[in-house]
């Protein structure tokens, strides 16, 4: 069975914050769809993670690239 959701680590590796506040906040200037838990912590799923159609970092490169280095 594939863990369907990013874990807390992979989403601050992927956002470069560490709280959960500001996790969100990137992920959401950056257009990624998540979820908040009742803890505040963003939940993301992988399909919305794997979206190569977002750029994460801004610089032209796209999301796969980033996520290929989380060994998703």
């Amino acid at each position: 069975m594939s863990v369907r959701f990013l874990s807390q680590s992979e989403i601050a590796h992927l956002t470069g914050a560490k709280t959960p506040g500001r996790q969100c906040r990137c992920l959401a200037s950056r257009g990624i769809r998540h979820f908040v838990d009742d803890d505040g912590w963003p939940i993301v799923h992988r399909d919305a993670a794997n979206d190569d159609q977002i750029d994460v970092r801004g610089s032209g490169r796209g999301r796969s690239r980033l996520l290929s280095s989380l060994h998703i």
